[in-house]
């Protein structure tokens, strides 16, 4: 399996499809001159957070936090009256597993903990030494940036407390499983994972493969967490999905990446085939898909993650310290804007703080920052309870976003059986911080009952594929003995040979009769698997009944004369 892993925020641009770093794109050009900020506020007083103003993930009043355009009044995580009523993070630690994190920056060191381990050099000091940004740093900012402290930024949990492992400048399984939780010397006391990186695309820039199955040994990690950690209740593991729907590499390799069909599958990053992880996707300041945000069955939640901050706006938080290193100090060429001067700006004169983070990276650590609200409000809260109240609060957004394709619909807002509303682009909807924290004040964990895996089951047979046409198979489940079997998350395996691998797209559809697109057709996608098996999860069928009938759609949509051979198989996970 390739160990391969990007990081999905701002930093890096050349490699910003399907997990690859970067805000998704190629580094912006100079924009026309910005519409003026807002004024500065007077000098602050020590209940105020100087640069709060321009955090419209926190508050978006349709401020352009530095950018030519403005966002939409509303269009935030809706947390002012969680935090205003005295719900901060409190007592929550999170951890922040990237390149590194600077645990004396002004406004993290009140929230930094012990707990930090730098896999460089075995201590606890995982300080990002180059000069090109710590992207740690960023994301830790809008997790929990000390709030009302006279200075910088606000985190969403801005009480929580911190702590950070630079897991990216020494990427074995080894250090992923640590990084986890689950041995030693990382604490176990840790409520909250959050992992702004994923996997890319190997040795072939232009495409993608699709990552193998995962790791065992990674994945009976993540299970020993959230079985054990959290004394019991399970820790909380959050995820980028990726960062590339407009893959600019695909154009070059022949592939028309439009406005409504993604590049890139997300199941180039083994990690989203699990339920144990949240997957989050990004929205920009309008509450729309940003440009970049990999899209996918798998995609749990959305939070904010913004644009490129040139024209349109992007994340204002905590950069590396001074102004010869970080986002704004270490940028080469024209800066994205006013605020990004490296001969600092009068809000930033320390060049201590940038405007422009952006990507799913910037996404996952706004939903966990929400999750350490939930947590101090209820800290009886297991890791399926978390889940289980993102998928029942959150908001739909962009409701008549849906693209069919020679007939076959490829994503639209799909409501299941069980009344539960998923998209491949939003997951269950768009964060909505107040009303998740207040169904986790009173919410009872035990009510979900006991977590059941099936056996995975697949047919013997392989079966074909014919040239432009459609073949399906069935498989019968039953629910667990002394379970109830309402579905929580499905792993769908595959494999199939065909000599153009994208033109295959493949559906699932429920004994409830729920379609699920988990494969589209039309990718960057290089080669098909036809000699290891691929796990794709899918998180629409949450609630229905597991038992009876499940049917997979093989579809080839390219008449070419040449057809293929396929065999699947199926796992529930269920309550």
């Amino acid at each position: 399996m390739k160990n391969i892993i990007y990081i999905l925020g701002v930093a890096i641009f050349v490699a910003a499809c399907g997990g690859g770093g970067g805000g998704g794109g190629p580094a912006p050009t100079p924009a026309p001159t910005p519409a003026p900020t807002p004024a500065p506020t007077p000098a602050p007083t020590p209940d105020t957070d100087p640069l709060y103003q321009y955090q419209w993930h926190l508050k978006n009043t349709g401020q352009n936090n530095f950018a030519v355009l403005t966002g939409t009044a509303g269009e935030d995580l809706n947390v002012e009256t969680v935090t205003d009523g005295g719900t901060t993070g409190q007592g929550i630690l999170v951890a922040v597993i990237d390149d590194g994190l600077e645990i004396a920056h002004e406004d993290l060191v009140d929230n930094i903990v012990t707990g930090s381990y730098d896999f460089l050099n075995s201590d606890e000091d995982p300080l990002y030494e180059k000069n090109d940004g710590s992207h740690g740093n960023a994301v830790a900012g809008i997790i929990a940036a000390k709030g009302l402290n006279g200075i910088g930024v606000r985190g969403v949990a801005y009480n929580a407390a911190l702590i950070g492992y630079n897991y990216l400048e020494n990427s074995t399984y080894e250090n992923q499983i640590k990084s986890w939780g689950t041995e030693p010397p990382i604490p176990v006391n840790v409520d909250i994972y959050n992992m702004s990186y994923g996997r890319g695309y190997g040795g072939e820039a232009e495409k993608y493969t699709f990552a193998d199955y995962l790791e065992a040994s990674l994945e009976d990690a993540l299970i020993y967490g959230v079985e054990n950690l959290r004394g019991g209740k399970g820790a909380i593991y959050v995820q980028s999905a990726g960062n590339g729907f407009n893959d600019y590499p695909a154009e070059n390799s022949g592939v028309n990446c439009g406005t409504k069909l993604t590049c890139t599958s997300i199941a180039i990053d083994d990690n989203q085939s699990v339920p144990h992880i949240i997957q989050v996707s990004s929205l920009n300041a309008n509450g729309l898909r940003s440009t970049y945000s990999t899209t996918g069955p798998s995609v749990w939640v959305a939070g904010f993650g913004g644009e490129y901050g040139t024209m349109t706006p992007a994340v204002m938080t905590t950069d590396d310290t001074g102004c010869e290193k970080g986002y704004v100090g270490g940028s080469t060429g024209s800066p994205a804007n006013a605020f990004e001067s490296t001969d600092g700006h009068p809000e930033n004169p320390n060049c201590n703080y940038t405007s422009t983070f952006n990507g799913t990276s910037a996404a996952a650590p706004t939903v966990a920052g929400v999750i350490a609200l939930m947590l101090e409000a209820n800290p009886n809260l297991t890791w399926r309870a978390v889940k289980h109240i993102l998928a029942t609060t959150s908001q739909k957004v962009d409701l008549n976003q849906t693209y069919t394709q020679q007939d076959t619909i490829q994503y639209q807002w799909t409501t299941n059986a069980a009344g539960y509303s998923h998209h491949h682009w939003y997951g269950f909807g768009k964060i909505d911080g107040a009303a998740a924290v207040s169904l986790a004040q009173t919410f009872n964990s035990e009510d979900l009952g006991s977590f059941f895996t099936t056996d995975y089951t697949t047919p013997d047979e392989v079966f074909s594929i014919p040239d432009e046409g459609t073949v399906t198979q069935t498989i019968s489940l039953t629910k667990p003995e002394n379970g109830l079997g309402i579905v929580e998350f499905v792993r769908v395996s595959f494999s199939f040979t065909h000599t153009i691998a994208n033109s295959v797209g493949i559906r699932v559809q429920s004994p409830s009769g729920t379609y699920i697109p988990i494969l589209q057709p039309y990718t960057n996608l290089a080669s098909s698997p036809s000699n290891y098996t691929v796990d794709i999860g899918a998180a629409g069928f949450y609630g229905e009944n597991m038992e009876g009938v499940w049917t997979v759609e093989f579809r080839d949509y390219v008449g070419d004369s040449s057809s293929g051979t396929a065999k699947w198989g199926i796992e529930v996970y269920s309550n």
